[in-house]
C-alpha cells in the first residue's frame, strides 16, 4: 500500500458563524482545530490511487468531541476512514461553539 498523507485545507476554509471568546484572541481555533483533526487522521493504512477530496461536516458536543454529520465524497471508504477516526474523538481546542455546524474540506492524496 502506498503511503497516503492527508493535507488539510488552511484553517481559513473552515466556515465558522459563532466563535466564542478563546483565552489566547491571537490564536485561531480553526487553525488549532485543523492540527488536531491532522493528527487524528495522518497515522493510516488508507490506499487511494488517485487524490481524494471531500466535504466533512460535524458538531462538538457537550462533551468536547467530534460527531461527524456527514462526509461528501464520491469514494465511500473515505467517508468510512473519516467516520471511524473522527467519530466521538475528544478535542483539545478552545473557543469552539458546542453543538454549532462546521464544515471544513478534506483531501487524501496519494
Amino acid at each position: 500500500m502506498k503511503k497516503v498523507s492527508i493535507v488539510l485545507a488552511a484553517a481559513a476554509m473552515l466556515s465558522f458563524s459563532q466563535v466564542s471568546a478563546t483565552p489566547n484572541p491571537t490564536e485561531d481555533p480553526g487553525k488549532r482545530l485543523t492540527q488536531e483533526i491532522h493528527g487524528l487522521l495522518k497515522e493510516n493504512n488508507f490506499a487511494a490511487n488517485q487524490d481524494v477530496v471531500a466535504q466533512v461536516r460535524f458538531m462538538i458536543n457537550k462533551e468536547g468531541e467530534i460527531v461527524i454529520v456527514t462526509v461528501d465524497s464520491a469514494d465511500e471508504n473515505v467517508a468510512l476512514f473519516v467516520k471511524g477516526r473522527l467519530n466521538y474523538q475528544k478535542i483539545d481546542t478552545e473557543g469552539l461553539t458546542k453543538g454549532q455546524m462546521y464544515s471544513m474540506p478534506l483531501r487524501i492524496t496519494a
